[in-house]
């Protein structure tokens, strides 16, 4: 008699997955006794299901911290140096993202920054020196944050989370171009 490798391959394929169901069925209870994420407040807010049912990897944000309001991040990146007797520093309408890493009080951290580009361009505006005959150069300053977010594999049949990890990560708001200015050029180096 000739067997069909194709059906075979079929059943045996079938019978693996549904031996796979069977511990996946089995192993998550053990495994969703760990909780739900508390978000800040006590609020106990099982996450939303996002298309159909079964399990997703989610990521949900657990709490905000401001850490400091308009804190000093870094030079703006296209004014590399210091200079001299300038009226205004022009800047584009066009925004970008730089990364930043902040030391020392900030635990050696890395953020990232929405800030207006440098130089000429088409539309933007411009910031004028404060004073005359002094160094100046362009500071980018904002609300840095420390954001506790939540994540990993959810249970939507049974509303509890199968694996889950915090992790903390550092954002900015508010940010602002601001014109540093002094009479040495060491200070703004």
């Amino acid at each position: 008699m000739k067997t069909n490798n194709a059906s075979l391959s079929k059943r045996c394929l079938c019978l693996i997955l549904s031996f796979c169901c069977m511990v996946a069925c089995a192993v998550t209870p053990a495994f969703a006794t760990e909780g739900t994420c508390l978000i800040e407040g006590g609020s106990n807010q099982e996450p939303e299901r996002i298309g159909g049912s079964g399990t997703g990897f989610i990521e949900r944000e657990v709490s905000r911290k401001l850490i400091g309001s308009h804190v000093f991040l870094s030079w703006h990146p296209d004014f590399d140096d210091p200079l001299y007797d300038v009226y205004s520093y022009y800047f584009q309408a066009e925004k970008t993202t730089i990364d930043v890493s902040l030391g020392a009080s900030y635990k050696f951290i890395s953020v990232g920054v929405t800030i207006s580009l440098g130089d000429t361009g088409v539309s933007g505006y411009s910031k004028k020196v404060p004073l005359s005959k002094v160094w100046s150069r362009p500071a980018i300053y904002g609300d840095l944050y420390e954001v506790t977010y939540c994540y990993g594999l959810y249970d939507f049949n049974l509303n509890r989370w199968i694996t889950k990890q915090d992790r903390v990560r550092y954002v900015t708001a508010n940010t602002d171009i601001v014109i540093e200015y002094n009479s040495q050029k060491s200070a703004l180096e």
